[in-house]
């Protein structure tokens, strides 16, 4: 007969081979079984409090992880776990406390290192980030996510060199791996690296959750030929923003096909309708004309060959309408006027807002009229226009799509803006424009230079310090008091 022990023993071994095959429930009922004959087993309270992380019950998944470790204080695989439900809990500082520890009884354990380094990450802290998953690399040297991660972080933290080599070495641990193909782009052409950086952007369609889906038509793609019988279909993708830069390849392949045709959003659509080389413009969503051939909108900086020093930078490409810049124009005065937009997207990219409060230091600036462009108002915001009188107007709850904006860019002397559509706009629009960039800016800015080779028009003004506007705005009001127009 079998002692309590070696039924216990039995029972534990029974509950586990349930557990490798994903049945749950029975196995989360044999480890209950367990625990009747020994009720102080860490082993079984350690992979009952799994099942019951995998479905879902993580209140008593950390009764049992922490009955586990109470008992067995120096369990590392359970000090692991405990970190990844806590985590999971959304307890980011005690998750990190758990992955220490398990670390600290067993410095070689890769995934706690790892998982240390993705929490630290989403925490801010990028070098205690770069730190964990070296880490992790050096317990398992060939860990590929923890090397693209890695990569990820440097990029992050503009040690763009360093980001490179990491991906290349995920990219010889994993060719396959779509992630770091896509992010190696964008590091290099963020050095301005574009030839080997747009072969590697053609990537991005492999990326899952890619905010773009990629399209799926029977006819072929574009190469880049003359195709006099062909109609092509140039179909943009991303953001506006992306739409509005390289919309001016259109000009630039009109004659290659016998007709051109140019989906975009319908914001878009009245903007785009003075686009040259265009024949016809498609609204996305909507059913396509024929077409025989095709290309994403962001392709063709690759299938065109661009390099850093062939970026075809002649504005204005994009034309606002006149009738409406007229009216826009009738409702400034005298004074030198600027045109704010603060906010953009903060969905894919927190970085991209400053905020009107923020910007006060600007409003300090003597002799000069702000309107904001920005179409929607954060809470506060209203009270803080009205509070500034008539040197403050809200003109963007009227600009009901892109051709309103351009119309309204026309008709100010300087914008200033975050990383935005109506950035790019007035760039497009061969305005002055004064952007704000974070520390860790989109790969299309360059790395350091205050001057863009996309937009002639513009200057560039980079956090120095992450999440630090302060300096930056500090900087765009001593411009623009030195700014000669202004002191007019």
């Amino acid at each position: 007969m079998a002692t309590p022990t070696e039924a216990a023993q039995e029972l534990l071994q029974r509950a586990f081979a349930l557990h490798r095959t994903g049945a749950m429930a029975e196995a989360a009922a044999t480890y209950r079984r367990v625990l009747i004959h020994e009720p102080a087993n860490a082993d079984a309270l350690h992979l009952l409090g799994l099942t019951y992380k995998a479905s879902g019950q993580f209140d008593q998944a950390l009764s049992s992880i922490k009955a586990a470790v109470a008992l067995k204080p120096d369990f590392a695989d359970a000090h692991y776990n405990l970190g990844n439900l806590l985590a999971a809990m959304g307890r980011a500082d005690d998750a990190v406390a758990s992955f220490r520890r398990a670390l600290a009884l067993n410095s070689g354990l890769a995934l706690a290192a790892y998982n240390l380094g993705n929490t630290l990450r989403d925490q801010g802290d990028l070098e205690g980030a770069v730190d964990s998953f070296r880490g992790a690399i050096i317990a398992e040297p060939d860990y590929v996510e923890a090397h693209h991660n890695l990569a990820n972080v440097l990029k992050n933290l503009n040690r763009i060199d360093e980001a490179i080599g990491s991906y290349r070495r995920s990219l010889a641990l994993k060719p396959e791996l779509a992630e770091a193909h896509y992010n190696l782009g964008l590091a290099l052409m963020l050095t301005g690296a574009m030839e080997e950086g747009l072969e590697q952007y053609e990537w991005r369609w492999s990326v899952e959750g890619f905010p773009t889906p990629k399209r799926k038509f029977a006819q072929p793609i574009w190469d880049g030929g003359t195709a006099p019988d062909k109609v092509l279909l140039i179909h943009a993708e991303q953001a506006f923003g992306d739409a509005i830069q390289f919309c001016r390849y259109l000009p630039l392949i009109a004659g290659r096909a016998k007709r051109i045709v140019f989906e975009c959003r319908a914001p878009l659509m009245r903007l785009m309708s003075g686009l040259s080389g265009v024949d016809q413009i498609a609204e996305a969503g909507k059913p396509l004309p024929a077409f025989d051939i095709h290309a994403p909108l962001l392709s063709l900086p690759r299938t065109l060959g661009t390099r850093k020093e062939s970026i075809p930078f002649n504005v204005p490409y994009l034309k606002a309408d006149a009738a409406k810049t007229a009216e826009w124009r009738k409702r400034r005065d005298a004074r030198f006027t600027v045109g704010l937009i603060w906010a953009g997207n903060r969905k894919p990219d927190p970085n991209r807002t400053i905020g009107l409060a923020a910007l006060s230091p600007l409003f300090d600036v003597a002799g000069i009229r702000f309107v904001a462009l920005q179409r929607e108002l954060e809470s506060g915001d209203a009270e803080r226009i009205a509070d500034r009188g008539s040197a403050l107007e809200h003109w963007g709850a009227e600009l009901h799509d892109f051709s309103d904006t351009a119309a309204a860019l026309e008709a100010v002397d300087l914008v200033i803006s975050i990383d935005t559509g109506p950035a790019h706009l007035a760039g497009a629009l061969g305005r002055p424009a004064w952007v704000c960039l974070p520390f860790s800016p989109d790969w299309r800015w360059l790395m350091e230079r205050m001057d863009s080779p996309w937009y002639p028009t513009m200057r560039l003004y980079r956090q120095p310090r992450r999440g630090d506007w302060a300096p930056v705005i500090a900087k765009l009001a001593e411009d623009l008091r030195r700014h000669p127009a202004a002191r007019r």
